[in-house]
Formats: structure tokens, C-alpha cells, sequence
């Protein structure tokens, strides 16, 4: 099977001032105070807080390693294995003489550590020390061979082994032909394969387990969930954005036009008392009101509620800059965001369950709330929540106005060929065999998804949706919609968006001429996000920190000013 090398520590350096004890696990911590000391010394690590770690070490210690070496030795292991990710609840602990070590479990980017702690009877630190953390043999859980045997094989090219294990529902929709095809389209989303971690953890309900597999590409990191039963067959497998790629991008900072002083935040619920409660956000400007108010809609994918992607969130600069400037902002986590495994099993899941009615909810939930004006609530969508704004504002009804964001108005099969096509070629501008032979996949699959009908494989489709998605989305016509919206509509778009072009933008300009309360802007710099960038777009871009510009934010509120 394969495996890569264990990562070597260079800091495994003798931070014990005696020699290490044998690890211990299971144990209870000997004394609640004494804990408090070296728990004290690990959360101040992750806070950064060298000085305040180091207080209590002993004279041995601190001559060994002081507050400004413990920072260098914190960097050093930062580099080696990734952003901090978590700290596990449970700490073991083991007793020798006078003497107690506790084990802390940090999980980083690329491996997880056990931190031991060595504590005397007074109190004093006496010992640090790092290594890589124990994992249970996979010989002692055979279905977490069966799962790594599963990443293995794809890893390897032989996918008549790698689905050897599928129960015969997942044969049934992912035989060994289909599953080759998905792994080959992972390289041109997120660049060539590069590592697997070694590092799994595991999730058990019921009678079955899930694995989580690390897989490193040129361009991000994906996390593989794999399923077995207690049969030991494979029963599930998801591919993902790692969620700790989140956690190691750097830290979101406000816009420099948020002014955190005029406004408030309070949590809110959408669909409150029904299976698919989704938690939210308003932001509230200071002051009586009532205000108008803005709901945002996501673009496709389980969003969260910022829109989130690296360190940029989109809805939050969005929500920030326009209470910061008297108006309400009401964002909300996507229910493919909150709920993903209950609705990948749906099998009559359409985008009115995905985006539609969770927008015209929260266009209800306003029209109730104190503090806003019911006569001036606004919707405004991102990419596919532009698609579907005039959908949205046909159910919800008696809008001040719709707003959309870089929305599309071809179809979406349509725009992945164009999308594919691009991506393709954007590296080195070549066209390889490969390369054809990839879109040629495509374009048969687009093709699929295109005339979906009731009954089709959803495997054969794009994403993998089930056909109802794809018989609704095919069945709508956004620029024939718009037209039976009567509120005044304002049309943003970025002219280095790769994903919605102008040709997008030229679909709502045609559907809405001769309207005068229809307005359309357009950002030279701007990409799909709405961020600055140079030269051909691309997706790395995206990871790159950076805001929603003050002139769009201006824009918006203008806008809603003068139609308010």
C-alpha cells in the first residue's frame, strides 16, 4: 500500500531537562492543579503568548529554553507541519517520582503532534518535548485498511482494486470506469497530485465508520471521506475542500471602510422549528431604524455564510461596508453548508430546495423583524444566487429591489465547457491529447445533463445531481424571469471574471433595455469574487487575501439610497 515517509522533527531537540518517560495512554490526570500548569503552557503556545508559556518553567528550563527560543521553536515546528489546526479535549497523563507528564494531542496542517508536559510537585515545569502522535495500527482496525487500500489504488491508476470493496449500491453508481473518470478531473480543478498525509482520523454512526484522508494537490488540499460498513465494505466515498485550509489561511481583517462602531451583529434562524433550520447572521447599523435591509444570497457549493474562500469573505466585507453605512445585511450558512448528507441523499433535491426557498425565507423572517423597514428589503445574489435572483424575487414578491453579483445568464452546462475550455490552457496556453480527451468527457457529460430526464443516472451527470436538479435548472430561463420582476434591478460585474463573462452581463443588458430603473457597473480589476488582480485570471487567485473594493460597497449603498 502506498505510504509516505513519517515527516522527521527538527526540533526534536532535548527539551527535557531528564530523559523522556515512556508514553502513557489512558491515564488520568494525577492532579487538577498541576494539569492547570501545563495546560497553561500549551494554550499559551497557540496563542502566541511566549512570555506568559514560559512563567512557569524552572530555573533549568528557562536557562534551556526561554521565552524568545520557545517562540523560535514554535515557528520552526509551524514550518515543518502546517498552521495549528486543534487541540484534542482529552489529556493522559503519567507519574514518575515527583514528577507528572502530560500529553497533549495538537493537530497541524500536515501532522498531528503529542505534546508532553512535565510538571514537579511545586508546580514548576521541568520538561517540553514534541513528537509525532501515536496512531492506532491499522492491523488492529481492518476496515481502515480497507479504506487506505481504497486511496491507495486510486492513487496508484488501478480502479478495478481500488472499488474491489464497493457494496453493490456503490458499484451500482460508481463502478470502476465512472470512479477513473472522477479522479481524472481532480487534477484540472486543483492542479497534479502531490502527497497523501499519513495522518487519518476516523468517525463512527452506527454501524459504519468514516475515514478521513488528507490529499495534497498542486493547488490545494482535498479531504476523502470513506465509508465502511461493519461488513467491511466501502459504502461511501466524498471528496472535499480540507477545512483546515480555513484554519492556515491568515486571519480575516475587516475592510478598512467597516466601521465596527456603527453597527451590531446578532444571530438569527432561518426555518426555525423544521428539519432544515439554518443559523445566520443580521448586521444591524446602530440607531432607531427602521433600515433598509440586504439578503444575501450564495453563489453554487455548500457556502457558508461569508461566501468564505481562504481568508476572503465576500458577504462579510458586503455586510460590514453597507451597515457601516446604514443599511441591514442578513447572510445565512447554505443548506448544502449545514445539511450535506441529508441532501446528497434526496433523490428529488432541485435548486429550489438548494437556494430558492431558503432566500425567500429570509425575505419573510425580515418582513417580521424589528428594526427594518418591511417596504425596503433588497435581494441581492452571487454568481448562481445572481442567476436565480429574478426567480427569487418573482416567489418572494414586493421587493425594494434585486442586486446581482457576477450572475450568469447562460446556463450553467454551458459555462463549464467554457470554463474547462480556459482552465485547460491557462498554464502554458497548449493543448495536449490529454487535455481533448478530458473535454471531450466533459462536453458528453454536459451533454447528459443537458437533456436530463427522469430516471437518468446521476452519475452521468454533472456533479453528480440527481436529474430533478438538472430538469429544473434546464426548465428555467433567468432572462425571460427578470422580465417579470418590477422592482428596479442593479447589475454588477467584473471584467476579469473568468467563471461569468460579459457575455453574461450582455444577456441582462439585452432582456432589460429600455428599462430606466435598471442599472448596470462594470470593474475593469475585478475577478468573480469581486477582488483586484492583474493579468489572466485564475483560480489560485482566489486564495490570495483581499476585500471587496469601497467603490462596489459605494456603488450598492448609492444605489439603495436613491431607490429607498
Amino acid at each position: 500500500m502506498f505510504r509516505i515517509s513519517r515527516l522527521v522533527l527538527c526540533v526534536m531537540v532535548a527539551l527535557m531537562v531528564f530523559p523522556s518517560a515512556a508514553l502513557a495512554q489512558g491515564t488520568p490526570p494525577a492532579d487538577d492543579d498541576l494539569q492547570a500548569v501545563a495546560q497553561a503552557v500549551v494554550d499559551n503556545m497557540i496563542a502566541g503568548d511566549f512570555e506568559a508559556a514560559a512563567a512557569d518553567f524552572n530555573d533549568a528550563m528557562l536557562a534551556a529554553l526561554p521565552a524568545d527560543k520557545l517562540s523560535q521553536t514554535w515557528d520552526t515546528l509551524l514550518a515543518q507541519v502546517g498552521a495549528f489546526v486543534s487541540l484534542d479535549d482529552e489529556v493522559t497523563s503519567q507519574v514518575q517520582d515527583d514528577l507528572t507528564t502530560y500529553f497533549f494531542i495538537l493537530r497541524f496542517e500536515k501532522l498531528a503532534l503529542q505534546t508532553s508536559v512535565t510538571v514537579d510537585a511545586d508546580g514548576q515545569v521541568v520538561g517540553l518535548y514534541f513528537a509525532p502522535a501515536p496512531e492506532t495500527p491499522f492491523a488492529e482496525d481492518p476496515n481502515a485498511a480497507i479504506a487506505q487500500a481504497l486511496i491507495d489504488n486510486m492513487i496508484a491508476g488501478d480502479f478495478e482494486a481500488a472499488t474491489a470493496d464497493f457494496n453493490d449500491a456503490m458499484l451500482a453508481a460508481l463502478p470502476a470506469d465512472t470512479l477513473q473518470q472522477t479522479w481524472n478531473t481532480l487534477p484540472a480543478q486543483v492542479g497534479a497530485f502531490q502527497s497523501v498525509d499519513e495522518q487519518v482520523t476516523s468517525e463512527s454512526r452506527g454501524d459504519q465508520t468514516t475515514y478521513f484522508f488528507v490529499l495534497r494537490f498542486e493547488q490545494m488540499a482535498l479531504q476523502a471521506q470513506v465509508t465502511v460498513s461493519a461488513e467491511g465494505q466501502v459504502a461511501g466515498l466524498y471528496f472535499s475542500p480540507l477545512e483546515s485550509e480555513q484554519a492556515a489561511a491568515p486571519a480575516y481583517e475587516p475592510p478598512a471602510y467597516a466601521d465596527e462602531a456603527a453597527f451590531t451583529e446578532q444571530d438569527i434562524t432561518l426555518n426555525p422549528g423544521t428539519e432544515w433550520e439554518l443559523p445566520g447572521t443580521l448586521t444591524l447599523p446602530v440607531g432607531d431604524g427602521p433600515f433598509p435591509v440586504v439578503v444575501l444570497v450564495h453563489g453554487s457549493g455548500p457556502n457558508d455564510r461569508d461566501e468564505t474562500v481562504g481568508s476572503n469573505k465576500p458577504f462579510k466585507d458586503l455586510a460590514w461596508g453597507l451597515a457601516s453605512q446604514g443599511i441591514a445585511v442578513l447572510r445565512y450558512d447554505k443548506r448544502t453548508n449545514v445539511y450535506g448528507a441529508q441532501v446528497a441523499a434526496l433523490p428529488d433535491f432541485t435548486v429550489g430546495e438548494e437556494t430558492v426557498d431558503d432566500a425567500v425565507a429570509a425575505v419573510e423572517l425580515l418582513r417580521d423583524t424589528e428594526g427594518i423597514d418591511p417596504g425596503r428589503i433588497y435581494v441581492l445574489g452571487h454568481s448562481q444566487g445572481g442567476y436565480l435572483a429574478p426567480r427569487i424575487a418573482v416567489q418572494a414578491g414586493d421587493l425594494a429591489g434585486v442586486i446581482v453579483m457576477a450572475g450568469n445568464t447562460r446556463s450553467l452546462p454551458d459555462l463549464i465547457i467554457e470554463q474547462t475550455e480556459y482552465l485547460l490552457t491557462i498554464d502554458d496556453g497548449t493543448f495536449s491529447d490529454d487535455d481533448q480527451a478530458y473535454l471531450d468527457e466533459t462536453m458528453a457529460t454536459v451533454e447528459a445533463t443537458k437533456n436530463a430526464q427522469s430516471g437518468d443516472d446521476p452519475t452521468t451527470l454533472l456533479f453528480h445531481a440527481p436529474p430533478a436538479y438538472w430538469i429544473d435548472l434546464n426548465a428555467y430561463d433567468p432572462l425571460a424571469t427578470v422580465q417579470e420582476v418590477a422592482a428596479p434591478i442593479l447589475v454588477l460585474q467584473g471584467e476579469r471574471d473568468y467563471q461569468v463573462t460579459l457575455d453574461d452581463l450582455a444577456g441582462w443588458q439585452t432582456a432589460l433595455e429600455g428599462r430606466d430603473d435598471v442599472t448596470f457597473k462594470t470593474y475593469a480589476d475585478l475577478n468573480h469574487l469581486f477582488l483586484s488582480g492583474e493579468g489572466d485570471p485564475n483560480p489560485t487567485e482566489y486564495q490570495m487575501p483581499g476585500h471587496i473594493p469601497q467603490t462596489v460597497i459605494d456603488d450598492i449603498a448609492g444605489w439603495i439610497t436613491a431607490h429607498s
